[in-house]
């Protein structure tokens, strides 16, 4: 499940839509998730921001508009996990706004996370622990119960002894919030 609901208000204009090479920053997120193992994609998007499906209809995802967006991330992890908590047994949360979340990381997540029995299966980079996160349906009823602009981390920390963290030898995929964000992204791709 992908997470794109947000405002980009410290953007100040809609971040998905921006470039990165060939692509939109929201189409590239999508293309590596849809070319991962996982059995399936659902984004959630701003009701505000509906252009943006453009950009991702040529893709293989359900798409699940959230009206709620001003409420925090929690609305879209509620409105996407009521969308499909009824046929899966694991859900991978991605934030939209890491473009460098790729492939490789989400399978190497999806492959660990099915050989061991652990609730939590998140990335360990170089720098820190960070995204994509995978929650087994035992912990539904609680991303449910979440409030405001927050995601899982609550969740994270009453469940250490039944997470398990994959290490990654990279620095943590950066999140693009602010214009200079966006332009050192730019810059770090082209060097």
């Amino acid at each position: 499940m992908i997470l794109a609901a947000g405002s980009s208000t410290r953007m100040g204009e809609p971040k998905l839509a921006l470039p990165i090479g060939e692509e939109t920053m929201l189409e590239k997120i999508v293309r590596n998730a849809c070319a991962s193992k996982a059995r399936s994609v659902t984004v959630i998007l701003n009701k505000k921001f509906y252009f943006l499906l453009e950009d991702i209809e040529h893709l293989s995802v359900n798409i699940v508009w959230n009206e709620n967006y001003r409420e925090g991330m929690s609305s879209s992890l509620k409105i996407g996990l009521e969308s499909i908590q009824n046929y899966a047994e694991d859900i991978m949360i991605l934030l939209a706004d890491q473009p460098d979340i790729t492939t490789e990381i989400m399978n190497n997540l999806i492959t660990h996370h099915f050989e061991n029995n652990y609730f939590i299966t998140q990335p360990l980079y170089c720098n820190g622990v960070g995204h994509p996160v995978i929650f087994n349906k035992k912990l539904f009823k609680d991303i449910l119960k979440i409030e405001g602009d927050k995601g899982g981390r609550e969740i994270l920390v009453e469940n250490k002894n039944n997470r398990q963290l994959i290490e990654f030898n990279i620095t943590q995929p950066i999140d693009i919030d602010t214009k200079n964000e966006y332009l050192e992204y730019l810059n770090k791709e082209v060097i």
